[in-house]
């Protein structure tokens, strides 16, 4: 796992480089924000948890950018109400994942000029715009058991973990440097284990997924007027 998920950052921090040398309209933008997420397990359905999420977005082209990511964030779930009502089983956990994930802008509209940047080239920006994104990286989970499941309870697995995240994000331009953000997206790690639990009739790995609502503001970018 620490193998692949090393090449895969090599890989993009190579396509970060590349391109920005390309892409001279770059920006770089710190985002700051929080949400929720849900974990969907072998036990019960998931309930919806907390997250906080802060990064870095490097533009890298016209229409793409790459964010460098962590978000921090707690699960629990429970058979109460289930199916699996009388086995009785419950967990907790923390989930922290750094994540790298490359973003295409799909959507824009309203383009305008909010300054220039350290080569004293002009950028233009869109008000409105949404992307897709995916990428890569690590997740570290550490599930307490509850109910029945500390009878069975057996921690002989890893805690660590590739994941895959595959999402969609709107953002919109409050002024020259600052945006409000939306991002949903789905996680799929490789383990079965995030709620400490796996079986037999388990048929696919667990997944999690987050919403976060944020805040970006670009960096060096000299736009002529205040913050405000």
């Amino acid at each position: 796992m620490r193998k692949i998920f090393s090449i895969l950052f090599i890989f993009f921090l190579t396509l970060t480089f590349t391109y920005g040398q390309r892409w001279r309209h770059t920006w770089t933008e710190v985002v700051f924000g929080g949400g929720a997420n849900k974990i969907y397990g072998d036990i019960g359905g998931g309930k919806i948890g907390y997250a906080f999420q802060g990064g870095v977005r490097i533009k890298i082209q016209e229409f793409s950018t790459i964010k460098f990511s962590v978000t921090y964030g707690n699960g629990t779930g429970s058979d109460t109400g289930t199916k699996n009502n009388d086995r009785g089983y419950s967990y907790q956990t923390i989930l922290i994942e750094p994540l790298i994930q490359f973003e295409y802008h799909f959507f824009t509209r309203q383009n305008e000029r909010i300054g220039t940047n350290f080569r004293e080239l002009i950028i233009n920006e869109p008000k409105i715009n949404a992307y897709i994104f995916a990428g890569a990286g690590g997740l570290y989970f550490n599930p307490t058991p509850g109910g029945e499941l500390e009878q069975v309870y057996n921690d002989n697995f890893s805690k660590l973990a590739l994941t895959i995240p595959v999402g969609l994000g709107f953002k919109y331009g409050l002024n020259k440097t600052l945006a409000a953000n939306v991002e949903f997206g789905g996680r799929y790690p490789y383990s079965d284990y995030l709620d400490g639990y796996t079986s037999s009739f388990s048929k696919a790995r667990d997944i999690y997924f987050f919403g976060i609502i944020s805040i970006s503001w670009k960096l060096n970018i000299h736009t002529g007027t205040s913050l405000f």
